[in-house]
């Protein structure tokens, strides 16, 4: 049962005009809604998904056949609303999407794609690290990392995506300013055959020097300003 003061309020909520009606109103037009697409990729940095098209298209031409890795959930739904956008057939792979929806893409993304039928077949499977492991998709040619791996075993499970049973296959790993030093340590580490471990273990303290020499950066051409 609702108390007096929780009824009067849940039946003040009810009788609120929308904003459509408000406009009305007002003789006001409301602007309609962006698609779906447009209002999703907009979670993200405006940069990244055409720095993921421009990758694939480089690598696979106008027939990519990748899989582009994310570190959460609402980001690669996110970018493959964003590569829709730029004309690339995407779909997403992660826990919360419907198991049927996973398996149908994987369905997809697995078949071999013919030049008459390949329209409908999302080539491009945006994901988290649920796709990391335990999938055998031979057909998969590319490997994005457009946001960098949290540690060095996802970092070689997403790459061991490609170059399966012999095949060759590309590995592009998209990063910022901030991951910069740990990408150059990195390149060190593979060319030398070191383990990369202990690169991912210091990434914290890169970040964390990348941020102080900011702040002084910032504190400096504050101290050059001359005052007002």
């Amino acid at each position: 049962t609702l108390s007096s003061s929780s009824a009067a309020s849940d039946v003040y909520k009810r009788q609120q005009p929308t904003p459509e009606a408000l406009a009305a109103a007002a003789g006001l037009e409301l602007a309609p809604p962006p698609p779906p697409d447009e209002q999703l990729a907009t979670i993200i940095s405006p940069s990244l998904a055409p720095a993921v098209a421009q990758s694939l298209h480089a690598a696979g031409g106008d027939h990519p056949c990748a899989l582009v890795f994310c570190n959460k959930a609402v980001h690669a739904d996110a970018l493959a609303a964003g590569l829709r956008l730029h004309g690339l057939r995407a779909a997403t792979y992660h826990r919360a999407v419907p198991r049927a929806e996973r398996e149908s893409a994987l369905r997809a993304l697995s078949r071999e794609r013919a030049p008459g039928d390949d329209d409908d077949v999302p080539i491009v499977l945006v994901c988290t690290d649920a796709a990391a492991r335990g999938l055998d998709l031979p057909a998969v040619e590319h490997v994005v990392h457009a946001e960098f791996a949290q540690n060095a075993v996802s970092f070689l499970h997403r790459s061991g995506r490609v170059g399966r049973a012999g095949r060759a296959g590309r590995v592009t790993c998209l990063y910022t300013r901030d991951d910069a030093e740990l990408v150059a340590q990195l390149r060190a580490a593979m060319d030398a055959g070191a383990a990369l471990e202990p690169v991912f273990s210091r990434r914290r303290s890169f970040r964390k020097r990348i941020r102080r020499a900011r702040d002084g950066e910032a504190a400096a051409v504050a101290a050059a300003r001359p005052p007002p």
